[in-house]
């Protein structure tokens, strides 16, 4: 998830409260508020939720149906999709074609995932981030309820966590959105500072050379931007998220760019008027940025992280939520918006990052969404849950897939737990790593992040 829920919360439940305290259970309204988003969006009720002031992986919310020609054929259970628009910048012009997939996978290498519990974080967090880094486990989140409260926790094994003078460093108010390795073995925390009783964001990074200490970095501002995620590699550290303007109607994503994760320097996409919820990859040497554009998938690449052009992508209606390297491919995951089943969870996949193909994740109710991925031992390991509030029967579902075309959907995992729930996963030791904040009956987040180790067989 990135975020959807603490933008909405922001915009609209801050926004329209007789004080500038939130309440102690606002985490209700932001499930609610990411919930009916996702209703909404997907019965094409852009105006509606423009007006309640909504995102859009934290934030995919309207757009305008986009229009494009599309031929979808059946085949294998691939869904070929032609279609094309102009390059922009000189930029090829992507396609939905069959060519760049000589047999689609009907299967994953491995069996399947045993899962088992391996331990309860002391954590309170509506969104769990996971990560690894320089061979130890980092877990981040924020209770948006007590204050905007920040923890981080440390592990060696998955089994004992310890908590990290983090809160301590940063004080109250950082919300954060996710967490990443600097490419030389530190940790980025990206995401934003709460100020003025939630009226106010600013985008916001700490940097720890170690996992121990902190120190908060010199991040240009943006007014009004928050952090989603971030890529880095040695001397270039790549940090992305988005604004909206003070009217609350049109969007921008924003950039920011660091050689040493002290400094970082704002910068604007070409083409990025409109586009919501980013997620940032580095795919064969090259930084790759995706966001939801109306509905619809913009994409830019970047050898150095500065300079960025803009592809003529056109993957149709869809709408995109993380996009993960995996192999020589890269793999777009996201939703088709459907106004009688709901979103529908489907995967792009290209070798060359201008022809793609398109696959549905197999037996999974078209009902279900991604929550988590990552790649596990050269498999993706998706997360999906129905993102119903009210669902406490929801449990998480797993699908695995070597290339982003064929899905083989695990079995229910009676060890996950059941309710509504949001998710992280990483890889650690050859090992999927899974995070789970989970919900009661009353869509109050429960106390505790439950951890799950996967045993790939």
């Amino acid at each position: 998830m990135k975020g959807e829920g603490f933008e909405a919360w922001l915009w609209k439940r801050w926004r329209d409260a007789p004080s500038p305290e939130p309440s102690s259970r606002l985490w209700l309204a932001v499930a609610s508020d990411r919930r009916d988003h996702d209703q909404a969006r997907a019965r094409g009720h852009r105006m509606a939720n423009l007006a309640w002031g909504l995102p859009g992986r934290r934030v995919r919310l309207a757009g305008l149906v986009g229009l494009a020609l599309v031929v979808v054929v059946a085949a294998t259970g691939l869904v070929i999709v032609t279609g094309r628009l102009p390059a922009q910048n000189g930029a090829k012009a992507s396609t939905l074609v069959p060519s760049a997939v000589s047999s689609p996978s009907v299967r994953t290498s491995i069996a399947g995932i045993s899962w088992h519990a391996s331990a309860t974080v002391p954590l309170t967090a509506q969104e769990p981030h996971v990560t690894s880094a320089g061979g130890r486990l980092f877990m981040v989140g924020t209770n948006w309820g007590e204050g905007t409260k920040t923890e981080l926790f440390s592990s060696a094994d998955a089994v004992n966590w310890q908590p990290v003078s983090f809160d301590a460093a940063i004080g109250s108010g950082f919300s954060a959105a996710a967490i990443s390795d600097d490419g030389s073995g530190g940790l980025l925390v990206v995401g934003q500072d709460v100020v003025n009783g939630g009226h106010t964001v600013s985008p916001t990074i700490w940097h720890s050379s170690d996992g121990l200490t902190f120190a908060r970095a010199q991040v240009e501002d943006s007014p009004g931007a928050m952090i989603d995620a971030a890529a880095s590699r040695a001397g270039e550290m790549v940090a992305v998220g988005w604004h909206r303007d003070p009217n609350g109607i049109s969007t921008m994503v924003d950039l920011w760019f660091s050689t040493d994760a002290v400094s970082w320097k704002h910068q604007v996409l070409p083409g990025a008027s409109g586009c919501m919820g980013p997620d940032i990859t580095i795919w064969k040497g090259e930084f790759m940025v995706v966001c939801d554009d109306a509905e619809k998938t913009a994409v830019w690449a970047s050898v150095n992280g500065r300079d960025w052009q803009k592809s003529g992508v056109n993957l149709g209606e869809f709408v995109p939520k993380e996009v993960l390297p995996v192999g020589d491919r890269v793999v777009l995951l996201g939703y088709l918006p459907d106004m009688n089943v709901g979103p529908i969870p489907v995967s792009r996949s290209s070798l060359d990052g201008l022809t793609w193909a398109e696959a549905h994740t197999g037996a999974v109710e078209p009902a279900f969404r991604f929550n988590a991925a990552a790649v596990v031992d050269g498999e993706i390991v998706a997360v999906m849950g129905s993102g119903q509030v009210d669902d406490t029967t929801d449990r998480p579902r797993i699908s695995i897939s070597i290339d982003g075309i064929g899905w083989t959907d695990m079995p229910t995992d009676d060890a996950l737990p059941a309710g509504y729930f949001n998710a992280s996963v990483t890889a650690f030791d050859g090992r999927a790593v899974l995070a789970i904040s989970n919900y009661d009956a009353t869509g109050a987040v429960m106390a505790g992040v439950r951890v799950f180790v996967g045993d790939l067989r």
